[in-house]
């Protein structure tokens, strides 16, 4: 099961790479960026201003698809 979106702000604010599991595309994900919610798209690969819609503020789905701290441990 996933996280609230109250929950995914943590992991945004330690700079985790975000989404939500009923994104079809597996590559798009969220993150903070020049202090705004930036959403990174695959396929023109840049990052855009995500606009929180009532469904992703509702959504019970989000997941960290890449922990910083994890990579940090690794390094």
């Amino acid at each position: 099961m996933g996280k609230t979106f109250a929950e995914i702000v943590d992991c945004l604010l330690d700079g985790d790479k975000v989404r939500r599991q009923e994104w079809e595309d597996d590559e798009t994900y969220i993150v903070i960026r020049e202090e705004k919610l930036m959403i990174f798209k695959p396929e023109d690969k840049k990052f855009h201003p995500l606009i929180v819609s009532i469904g992703d503020l509702l959504g019970l789905d989000w997941i960290v698809v890449e922990n910083k701290k994890s990579i940090e441990l690794v390094k």
